[in-house]
């Protein structure tokens, strides 16, 4: 498999990963994105054969919409690192991409929501 890069998300954000690569194939060619719904208990074990099948995995992310002291990521990341390091993959960092810490969920602004949203995409399938 040529996947080098394994971005996890759930939620809306998985559609607007998938539509932007799907409007543009070239980006994230060598990314599998790999949505997550069920978040507790964390499904390790059904994630085992994705991770596992990909032989040049060199990233993994963590991807979500909320600010980052919202969301998922403080449940998720240990449980995810606990599972790279169940794989032999622990010296990988697992990466974050999503709204820096914030007090409110929401900017308040469409427009300044559908940049960040677009930053978050863009930062998702980056080098």
């Amino acid at each position: 498999s040529d996947v080098e890069k394994v971005i996890l998300c759930s939620g809306k954000l998985y559609y607007d990963l998938d539509k932007a690569r799907e409007d543009d194939p070239a980006l994230g060619k060598n990314t599998a994105i790999i949505r997550v719904e069920q978040l507790y208990p964390f499904p390790s074990i059904q994630l085992v054969p994705y991770l596992n099948g990909y032989i040049n995995l060199k990233r993994v992310i963590w991807a979500q919409e909320e600010p980052k002291n919202m969301g998922a990521w403080h449940t998720t990341s240990p449980r995810i690192r606990e599972l790279l390091d169940q794989l032999g993959l622990g010296k990988m960092e697992l990466e974050y991409v999503g709204r820096t810490e914030r007090a409110s969920p929401a900017t308040g602004s469409p427009k300044a929501h559908q940049r960040e949203q677009m930053e978050i995409i863009q930062k998702c399938f980056s080098s």
